[in-house]
């Protein structure tokens, strides 16, 4: 079944989505799980307020640039002066360490349990799909 489920795809398929297709967890599981960890990881710009690379007074005036400018934070931050290229990329990598593996976040909601999950990743990695 793996194989006919990669076949489908020209481009690899995401774990998440694997579950679904293998009914191992519904589709309303797998958006809450995005959803959660999506909020969980935060993005660039509250990173930076969080770990105080930038103040307050900072990130608010790099708010407004964004609005004015239509840029994501990374540019207005730079343009700015508040960080630099160095920074930004500490910055990435610190989003990068705060991630939870989709898989994590449905065992931890009682979607899946930690065995379930050793096994749909064994047979997802197994297969070539990652």
């Amino acid at each position: 079944m793996d194989d006919e489920l990669n076949s489908h795809f020209e481009i690899p398929l995401l774990f998440g989505r694997y579950l679904v297709l293998r009914g191992a967890i519904s589709e309303a599981d797998l958006a809450f799980a995005l959803d959660f960890q999506k909020d969980l990881l935060g993005n660039l710009a509250c990173t930076a307020l969080e770990t105080e690379m930038i103040g307050l007074p900072e990130w608010l005036r790099c708010r407004e640039y964004q609005r004015n400018h239509g840029v994501v934070f990374e540019q207005a931050a730079t343009a700015l002066g508040y960080v630099d290229d160095r920074q930004v990329a500490a910055l990435y990598r610190q989003l990068d360490q705060n991630r939870v593996p989709v898989g994590e976040v449905l065992v931890k909601q009682g979607k899946l349990t930690a065995q379930q999950l050793a096994e749909l990743l064994g047979n997802f990695e197994k297969n070539g799909a990652l």
